[in-house]
Order: structure tokens, then C-alpha cells, then sequence
């Protein structure tokens, strides 16, 4: 006699629905409900028709690429933006061509395709639809669902990073000389992360609680994620590097010195809202051209800082930490940008080191 199919439920964190989920037969079949007690009552229904003799699966028995994708996206622990990007590469680039294909007939030449069809869009799409491609046939490979994944036939398409704009010592300084003498709306926010470090979401996730002016420091517990249609999430750090104490600097405890309240969290607007992506871009664009700089972007700004602990000695191991990377090699190969000026600096250093006498 074959085992009894047991079939669980779960909510799916993308829209809150309830799924019954049950296997039949090496095939997993899925249904949807509101709420928590309708998936149940779905999966003993679908229970009910899988021992039934006489009873037609409850779903065509091929999966196909886009019911596996659902599946896999259900169950998976990614972050909410995480979650968003992929379904969206999914949806956009990758589910038009081979949703419709079975799972296990899917071959190297249908992946092509789909990179095919990116780079006419551009290099990063289809360096994205291949890894987000390369993930999801990964993991039916390791639920043994397909015997080899048939995108890690295929090489990651290549995309040349374009330079990086790093400020000089003295845009450094002009620019905060702007944004301290007045900060505007979100000054004082640029000011924060040029001179800590902090991802947007970190800094946007920060509340009062987390900062020390007395010790001159803050700690860094949560982000704010900005998902699609200006929905914000908040997400708890999790992993030991992330979550960190960083010193404060002058410039940085002048800039929360200038946003006052003291309570509750620290970026907002008067009544309670936090700044977009989209806000954030066009307040710094604006920031930048009343300094004479050029624009580096939010993350450019992240970057700045290390470089900036770089000029100043920092070990990388400070900076690092700093910084919330897991790893110092991405300290090193990402966020130390070299300048002409740093190279006459080793020149003069090499010249020191050889004077005669």
C-alpha cells in the first residue's frame, strides 16, 4: 500500500494568500485560498480526490516553468525586495519565453533565448534574467525535480561596469559645507551616509532609540525596503555583519543635530512618511548641483564613505566592519575607488622611502 499524501499549508509573504500544497504521485499540486482556513479545507479536498481510484489530478499533473516558479518564490526565505526583483525579471523576461514550457523539457538553447532577448534590452537585463533563470532551475535540481539545471550550461553574460564618479577631497568638502550650511529637506540624510556609510534602507530604518549623540555613535538594527508601488517594509538585520555599531563623526552628529525630535524614527517627513527612491534622487541631484559636484546616486554616496576611511588610514578590517560587508574582499574590490592624486602619493611616498641619507 503507497504512503497517505499529506500536503501542508503556508502563506505567501508576496500577497498574504494561503496555499494548500500536497504531492501526488512525485507531482506537486497547489490551490489557493484567503484565508488560513480555507487552505486547509482545500488541502483535504485535494487529500480526498488523491485516494480516490476514479479521480483526475486537480491539476495537469506537468509543471510547468511558471507553476514551479510560484512554488519555489512561495517557499523560499528571501528578502521582500529580493522576492520583488525576481518576480519581476521573472515576469518580465524570463516567463515570456519558456513559462509555458515544461520544467524538465526546457533546454540550454530556450535559456539562450531568454539572454537573447535581454540584451536587446540591454547588457544588465540579460545578466539578470540569466541569473535569475540559473537560480530557479538550481533549485529544481536540488528538490529533484530535473536531473541538471540547463542554464549552468550556458556562461553568465558579461557587462562592463561603468566608472564610477568618486569626489575629490575638496567636493567632499564643499559638499558638505552646502548641505550643513542648509540642509533642506534631506541634507542632513546625505550627510549621515556619506559620513557613516550606511545603506538608504539603513539609514531610513534608523530611530532615535539607535543613536547615542553622548557616545558618539549609533547602531544599526533594521532597513526600510522600498517594494514597488512606494510600499515600504521593514526588515530586521539578521546577519552579524550587518548589524553593527558605527562611530559618529562632527559632520554626522552636526547633520541629526539639524533633524531634531529625538523620537521615533529619524528621516521623515512632517507627517510621519519616508522619502522615496525617486525623492530621494531628484532632492540629491538638486544638492549636488547647489554644491558643484557631480552626482554620485545614493549608493555613490555609500562609496564615498569608504574611500574616504581608505584616505584616512583606516585598516580594512575597521572599514569592513564599518561598512557591514561579510567579507573584506568586497571592501577591497567594490568600494576602495583610487584617484589620480592617490598615485602621486605613492610616488612621493617611494621617493621619501629612497632619499639618500
Amino acid at each position: 500500500m503507497g504512503r497517505r499524501p499529506q500536503g501542508y499549508v503556508y502563506q505567501r509573504r508576496s500577497d498574504g494568500r494561503w496555499v494548500a500544497e500536497i504531492t501526488i504521485k512525485g507531482q506537486r499540486h497547489y490551490e489557493y485560498a484567503a484565508t488560513e482556513d480555507d487552505a486547509y479545507a482545500l488541502l483535504a479536498e485535494l487529500r480526498r480526490l488523491a485516494l480516490s481510484p476514479a479521480a483526475t489530478p486537480p491539476r495537469d499533473q506537468t509543471l510547468t516553468v511558471a507553476a514551479f516558479a510560484e512554488q519555489w518564490l512561495a517557499s523560499a526565505s528571501l528578502s521582500p525586495s529580493t522576492e520583488e526583483h525576481y518576480r519581476e525579471m521573472l515576469r518580465r523576461h524570463v516567463l515570456p519565453k519558456i513559462g509555458a514550457t515544461p520544467l524538465d523539457q526546457v533546454k540550454p538553447q530556450d535559456i539562450a533565448q531568454v539572454i537573447a532577448a535581454g540584451k536587446a534590452k540591454g547588457p544588465r537585463i540579460a545578466e539578470k534574467a540569466y541569473v535569475v533563470s540559473h537560480r530557479l532551475f538550481q533549485v529544481a535540481t536540488e528538490w529533484g525535480i530535473i536531473g541538471d539545471n540547463p542554464a549552468a550550461r550556458l556562461s553568465r553574460p558579461k557587462v562592463e561596469a561603468a566608472p564610477r564618479i568618486v569626489w575629490t577631497r575638496e567636493e567632499v568638502a564643499a559638499f558638505t559645507d552646502a548641505m550643513l550650511a542648509d540642509p533642506g529637506q534631506w541634507g542632513d540624510l546625505f550627510v549621515v551616509v556619506l559620513y557613516t556609510g550606511l545603506r538608504t534602507s539603513e539609514a531610513l530604518g534608523l530611530d532615535w532609540g539607535d543613536i547615542r549623540l553622548a557616545h558618539r555613535s549609533l547602531t544599526v538594527q533594521r532597513g526600510l525596503i522600498e517594494l514597488q508601488g512606494r510600499r515600504f517594509v521593514t526588515r530586521e538585520t539578521k546577519s552579524r555583519a550587518s548589524r553593527r555599531s558605527v562611530s559618529l563623526p562632527d559632520q554626522a552628529i552636526q547633520a541629526l543635530l539639524h533633524r531634531g525630535g529625538f523620537s521615533g524614527p529619524v528621516f521623515r517627513y512632517e507627517d510621519g512618511r519616508p522619502p522615496s527612491r525617486s525623492a530621494l534622487r531628484s532632492a540629491l541631484v538638486w544638492a549636488s548641483k547647489r554644491a558643484g559636484v557631480p552626482y554620485i546616486g545614493m549608493h555613490g554616496l555609500r562609496h564615498q564613505h569608504c574611500t574616504m576611511l581608505a584616505w584616512a588610514g583606516v585598516p580594512i578590517k575597521v572599514a569592513q566592519e564599518r561598512m557591514g560587508h561579510s567579507s573584506p574582499l568586497i571592501t577591497l574590490s567594490i568600494y576602495m575607488h583610487v584617484l589620480p592624486e592617490d598615485h602621486l602619493l605613492a610616488s612621493e611616498l617611494l621617493d621619501r622611502l629612497f632619499e639618500a641619507g
